[in-house]
């Protein structure tokens, strides 16, 4: 695939402008004029209080294309020159996308994402979401050299991409960040209310349902203690006996996945990495309702699954899956299904995105030691005051 013709580098502040004068989309994320304006100020009063100074690099970022992505990307553009933006392909907001209009964009997926290097002709940082890079970051080292500063990972799952190929090059992870576990905790509540509502479209209330959780991470423990607040039945399984333990000492009950599938009248897939693949889809018990919370290639072999079930599209968001005898619902195509009702993590998601803004600063100018793939306390700490006295009006 060839790469698009794009315009060269720009600062988006040059782009924007003053466009967002009105709410981007419906309910999506209320992102009116007073919120970019509040989120801008955001970035610019941590920018001063960080040293935050525009280097003559360029950003390549993996992004949701969603209204919070507009302050993230002005406030990038003042550390660096937007390169190129990869949209994630389930998460791009139209109207967000026309807004951002005059930003280089490549639609490239994780397999022609090499093509994006072809752009990259001066100092660069890559920012990723799901690992995109991990399967070409060592050809990046090699084929950039000095214009490869690194890559800032968002997502657990992609971090344990970058940690099985090993992490040898400049890196930093917000994934295991404490700012990150409210943003965590209010995706699993989003997972669940979208969850609720698209099973009540199809006359089936929560209370009272098995629900299977498959991965007992930060998002899998909130969609579990959310579903139990509906009143429904759960049950966990994890590959890890630390995370199990802690599903136990909060009263949740866990089993085999073998069990859980057979026996769960709901499952939702939260590990990341491959939930479902192979006769592990024969194992699910008739009727069930399938649920991802990231992209169907992350949790799951859909292409197994097309091979041998026949698929049945039964409403918007559900397709049901056949083969002899059995069968079972999957809804949003495996995709994440927090972005049917809109993703909004509210004023919170400036902590996770501070963290990155930061992060790709700090390999930009070489102040990250290569020894440490994380930020320090003292930074998080100083970006939570920022958003504290901003918002809370804590001092």
């Amino acid at each position: 695939m060839e790469s698009e013709k794009v315009p060269p580098p720009r600062r988006v502040g040059e782009i924007l402008g003053l466009q967002q004068q009105q709410s981007l989309g419906r309910d999506e994320s209320m992102y009116t004029k007073e919120k970019i304006a509040s989120h801008k100020l955001f970035f610019d009063s941590l920018a001063q209080e960080l040293a935050l100074t525009k280097q003559d690099a360029d950003i390549v970022a993996v992004l949701h294309i969603l209204p919070d992505s507009i302050p993230l990307t002005n406030a990038l553009a003042k550390i660096g020159d937007i390169n190129t933006i990869v949209p994630k392909p389930r998460s791009v907001n139209q109207q967000v996308r026309a807004e951002l209009a005059g930003v280089p964009f490549c639609d490239a997926s994780k397999e022609n994402i090499l093509q994006v290097v072809e752009r990259v002709s001066r100092p660069t940082v890559f920012l990723d979401i799901g690992g995109y890079f991990s399967t070409i970051v060592n050809e990046l080292d090699h084929k950039l050299g000095e214009n490869f500063r690194g890559i800032v990972e968002d997502t657990e799952n992609g971090l344990q991409k970058y940690e099985k190929v090993g992490i040898n090059y400049p890196f930093i992870s917000v994934a295991r960040s404490p700012l990150k576990e409210n943003e965590d905790v209010m995706v699993g509540q989003a997972i669940s209310f979208s969850a609720e509502a698209l099973l009540r479209q199809h006359n089936i209330l929560v209370s009272g349902l098995k629900i299977g959780v498959i991965g007992f991470g930060k998002i899998g423990r909130s969609i579990a203690q959310s579903m139990r607040q509906k009143q429904g039945s759960i049950t966990v399984h994890d590959t890890d006996n630390i995370r199990l333990t802690h599903a136990v000492s909060t009263g949740l009950e866990t089993q085999t996945k073998e069990k859980l599938l057979s026996e769960s009248d709901a499952v939702c897939l939260s590990t990341g990495n491959l939930s479902l693949s192979g006769e592990e889809f024969t194992k699910l018990k008739n009727g069930c309702w399938v649920f991802s919370v990231t992209s169907s290639d992350d949790e799951m072999n859909r292409e197994w699954l097309e091979q041998n079930y026949t698929r049945e599209n039964i409403s918007d968001y559900a397709v049901k899956y056949t083969r002899g005898n059995h069968y079972f619902y999957l809804l949003n195509n495996g995709n994440a299904i927090n972005f049917i009702h809109g993703t909004t993590v509210g004023d919170f998601i400036l902590l996770v995105h501070a963290e990155i803004l930061v992060a790709a600063h700090r390999l930009l100018t070489k102040q990250q030691p290569l020894d440490s793939n994380e930020l320090d306390r003292s930074t998080r700490d100083r970006i939570c005051k920022t958003w504290l006295s901003l918002f809370r009006g804590i001092e």
